[in-house]
């Protein structure tokens, strides 16, 4: 018989045993199954695709198989789908509210199949574990876990062992028994793993191994790994320099959702929106450097709103606390703005990049048509994009913007009253309300702001934001007694209330100076009764006042008439 043609004849069966026999790559196994619409198989590929296993990182082809196992209901896919928004991975916009769903449907399952044996299961347990990813944050349990997988050889576990042993994440930081557990993920081609294995070679100066490392990592797709090779391209350091490759791995590591790259990137447009486009991407991953970059672009841009850069200043405040040169930055700009207590206790419970989206309302569009003398058609726009979705105008401080741009502060009101229902437990709602009320002249709507505030305060009371918060009520409520008219009751008041607790603060100076102008009436009396120097006080100040939405009553108050006309008594007998 002729040796090709019985060879021909015995593939098939040749195959299918290969198949059945587990000759054939788990991933070879996986994907038939998976074009099949199988979700373990698709969840297996996308996971895959992920973290490098068999196949390069490409997060793109992973949402794409995840994706449609997740909708069938796979665990595995749920948990990676997790992933993926919660860092924003490829094309995907971060989400962590849409990522903890994920992970709290995923984890029942994950943690059944792991008390099974499985050893995948038992690794994203660990995972989940270590992380806090829909489940309590149990770092002692996740290290466990680790280990057992990674003495199974498991290489994803025996990679994050490594990695946690090198930054020292829930666990003593041993960069020796992290080589040791790094370099056996390596040998088995963990792309994670060769990225921090060569931080390990370039820190004992191994650089030719450190380097071969972080080119394999590279070539894999991992993102920061491509980033510094891009870096290495750029200076011409250990390697011929090259901006085109450069550029590309620049390019492909932002594709993968690496915020150091797309802020990087952002700098190869000259024009301001495409440059825009990348910061911005990269400050919703909470990337503190380009959160900065994008203050500086709306600071500069036609539409300047230093609301929005106040709130990109303190988003990055929270993920670096005591930073000198972001604490600088958010004084100066209070220092003309008085926006620091308005918008720390608006975005009080919010953190995290991703939710600048929160903010991106229509209001310049509002405003240009106002001051272009299109008024009634400006006012029906801003009805219908507050009866759409008020939350972005409240939460962008929208206020500020009406009222520096001198649109009616009824129209401030109305933001206010278009989130009454879900905002008015945050301090930051009545702060606004309140500051938006005094500048309409309305000092009844200011006593309620005041009192509101200080309710918030009462639970708190102990705690210096407790204290803050009791502070900003007194003055919301002397400032809201002089517009009625009453200015002996209000340094009364104030006087009585207690020196500020905060009466040195720059933010609480800033807070009388641009918010209280009423108030600065009296400076001598004001200084006495709040303990803030006389010297640093500003110059009085008193509104034009305004039909304003008053929150207590529910209904419109309008403007005072120019002439206070004496109540007419009628004599009804003379009438007769």
């Amino acid at each position: 018989m002729n040796l090709s043609r019985s060879l021909k004849k015995i593939a098939p069966a040749l195959l299918a045993i290969l198949t059945l026999t587990g000759c054939m790559s788990l991933r070879e196994r996986s994907l038939s199954k998976a074009e099949q619409g199988d979700p373990t198989a698709q969840a297996i590929i996308g996971s895959m695709y992920m973290t490098g296993e068999e196949s390069n990182i490409n997060y793109k082809d992973a949402y794409y198989w995840l994706r449609k196992s997740a909708a069938q209901g796979n665990c595995i896919a749920l948990y990676y789908m997790g992933m993926i928004y919660e860092y924003g991975l490829g094309e995907v916009t971060p989400d962590r509210v849409k990522a903890k769903r994920f992970y709290q449907m995923a984890f029942p399952t994950i943690h059944k199949q792991a008390k099974d044996g499985d050893i995948r299961y038992i690794n994203i347990l660990a995972e989940m574990y270590h992380y806090g990813r829909g489940t309590d944050l149990n770092q002692k349990a996740s290290v466990n876990l680790f280990k057992y997988c990674a003495q199974k050889s498991y290489t994803q576990a025996t990679a994050s062992l490594g990695v946690i042993r090198f930054t020292g994440n829930g666990i003593a930081q041993d960069t020796g028994k992290a080589k040791n557990l790094l370099l056996r993920a390596s040998e088995e081609g963990d792309p994670r793993a060769e990225f921090f294995l060569s931080e390990v070679y370039y820190g004992e100066e191994k650089n030719v191994n450190a380097f071969n490392l972080l080119q394999a990592s590279s070539r894999k797709g991992y993102p920061p790994a491509m980033y510094k090779m891009a870096v290495k391209f750029e200076s011409g350091s250990e390697v011929k320099a090259d901006p085109s490759k450069a550029r590309a791995l620049f390019m492909a590591a932002a594709n993968a959702g690496y915020a150091p790259s797309q802020l990087r990137v952002a700098e190869y447009y000259p024009d301001r929106g495409n440059k825009l486009i990348w910061v911005k991407r990269a400050s919703e991953r909470s990337y503190v450097p380009a959160m900065l970059a994008f203050a500086e672009l709306v600071k500069s841009g036609i539409d300047t709103n230093p609301a929005k850069i106040m709130i990109l200043y303190q988003l990055a405040l929270k993920l670096k606390p005591g930073d000198r040169n972001v604490i600088k930055k958010v004084v100066e700009l209070d220092n003309t703005t008085g926006l620091y207590f308005p918008i720390k206790f608006c975005w009080e419970d919010i953190d995290g990049g991703e939710n600048l989206l929160l903010s991106d309302s229509d209001i310049y569009r509002v405003i240009r048509g106002y001051k272009a003398g299109i008024k009634s058609g400006s006012s029906e726009i801003f009805k219908k994009s507050l009866a759409g979705n008020p939350l972005p105008f409240y939460m962008n401080n929208d206020w500020f913007l009406l009222y520096q741009n001198r649109l009616p502060q009824l129209w401030s009101s109305s933001i206010f009253k278009a989130v009454e229902k879900t905002e008015s437990k945050n301090a930051g709602f009545w702060l606004g309300y309140g500051i938006s009320a005094g500048l309409a002249g309305q000092g009844g709507s200011q006593a309620f702001a005041a009192y509101n505030v200080k309710k918030l305060a009462e639970p708190i009371i102990k705690t210096a934001e407790g204290k803050m918060l009791s502070d900003l009520a007194a003055l919301l409520k002397a400032n809201s007694l002089i517009l009625l008219g009453r200015s002996d009751d209000a340094y009364n008041f104030l006087f009585t209330h207690g020196r500020l607790n905060f009466n040195s603060s720059p933010y609480m100076i800033n807070f009388v100076n641009n918010w209280c102008g009423p108030l600065l009436k009296n400076k001598n009396k004001l200084s006495v009764a709040s303990g803030i120097e006389k010297i640093r006080l500003g110059e009085y100040s008193f509104p034009v006042t305004q039909k304003f939405f008053d929150l207590q009553y529910d209904t419109v108050v309008g403007e005072k008439p120019l002439i206070n006309e004496p109540a007419v008594q009628l004599d009804i007998k003379a009438a007769k």
